[in-house]
C-alpha cells in the first residue's frame, strides 16, 4: 500500500532531504548519536552513577529517542 503522505512532499523538499541524508556530516552525526546512546546505556547500568545523575541521564536518553523518532 503506497504512503500518500510522501507523495505530497514537494520535489524541492525531497531533494533537500536527500542531500542532507547523504551528507557526510549527517552520517557522522547519526553514528555519533548511536555511540552516545550506547554509552548512556552503559552508564545507566552503574547504579551509583544512575542514582546520582538520574534526571540528567533520563533527559539525555529522551533526547536521543526524540531525535530517532
Amino acid at each position: 500500500m503506497p504512503n500518500h503522505r510522501l507523495s505530497t512532499i514537494s520535489p524541492a523538499v525531497k531533494k533537500l532531504s536527500q542531500q542532507i541524508v547523504s551528507s557526510s556530516l549527517f552520517k557522522r552525526f547519526i553514528i555519533g548519536l548511536i555511540v552516545f546512546a550506547g554509552l548512556l546505556v552503559g552508564i545507566e547500568t552503574h547504579q551509583p552513577t544512575l542514582e546520582a545523575h538520574h534526571t540528567l541521564l533520563k533527559t539525555l536518553d529522551l533526547l536521543v529517542l526524540l531525535i530517532f523518532d
